[in-house]
C-alpha cells in the first residue's frame, strides 16, 4: 500500500512540474516579445529622431539662408510661375513628329523655323498652351469635343 501511495504522489508532482515548466515557458516568451517590442520601438524612434534632424539641418544650412538673401524674391517668383516685366516664355514646337532616327538635338533645332516659335507672355498663356496640347490627341478620337 506504500509503494502506492508513493507512486500516486510521484504522479502529483509530475503534473506539477509540467505545468509550472509550461507557466514559466509562456512568461519567458511573453518578456522576449516585449523586448523585441521595445527595441524595434526604439529603432523607430531613432530613425524618426534622425529625420526630424536632417529636415533642421536643411532648414537651418541652406532654406534659410536662401530665403534670407537679396534674390529670393526673384526665385519665389519664378516656383510660381510669376514673369517679369523683361521676361518672355519661349515655347519651341515642331510641326513633324521625331522619329527614332531624328533624335539628334542639332537636326531638331535646324529643322525649325519662324512659324514653328510662340511666344507667350503670361503664365495664362502658358497654361492654356499646355492643356490644349494635352487634350488635341482626345479630340482627334473624338473623346472630347
Amino acid at each position: 500500500m506504500r509503494h502506492h501511495q508513493f507512486l500516486r504522489n510521484t504522479m502529483y508532482r509530475r503534473y506539477i512540474i509540467f505545468f509550472a515548466t509550461f507557466y514559466f515557458s509562456i512568461l519567458a516568451l511573453q518578456a522576449y516579445l516585449s523586448r523585441q517590442s521595445m527595441l524595434g520601438s526604439i529603432e523607430l524612434i531613432q530613425n524618426e529622431s534622425s529625420l526630424v534632424e536632417e529636415e533642421i539641418q536643411y532648414v537651418k544650412n541652406f532654406e534659410k539662408p536662401y530665403l534670407e538673401s537679396e534674390w529670393a524674391p526673384y526665385y519665389i517668383g519664378h516656383e510660381n510661375g510669376v514673369l517679369y516685366d523683361w521676361e518672355r516664355v519661349v515655347r519651341l514646337k515642331s510641326k513633324k513628329p521625331l522619329t527614332k532616327d531624328e533624335s539628334l538635338p542639332d537636326e531638331i533645332l535646324s529643322r525649325q523655323s519662324e512659324d514653328d516659335v510662340i511666344k507667350i507672355s503670361s503664365p495664362e498663356e502658358s497654361r492654356h498652351y499646355f492643356i490644349n496640347d494635352k487634350l488635341t490627341p482626345l479630340k482627334d478620337l473624338w473623346i472630347l469635343q
